[in-house]
C-alpha cells in the first residue's frame, strides 16, 4: 500500500516533525509506504 502525503510549512515546526515520525513508523508498521511531498512541489 502507499500513502501519499502533503507537507506544508507546518511540518517544519519540531512538535509536528515528531508526530509525523511516529505516524509514519506505525504505518509502515501496518505495510504502508509513505512517499513525502512539499507544497512547493504540489503547486
Amino acid at each position: 500500500m502507499l500513502g501519499i502525503e502533503v507537507d506544508g510549512y507546518s511540518h517544519g515546526i519540531v512538535e509536528v516533525y515528531d508526530k509525523d515520525i511516529v505516524k509514519e513508523e506505525r504505518m509502515n508498521n501496518l505495510g504502508i509506504e509513505i512517499i513525502r511531498f512539499t507544497d512547493d512541489q504540489i503547486l
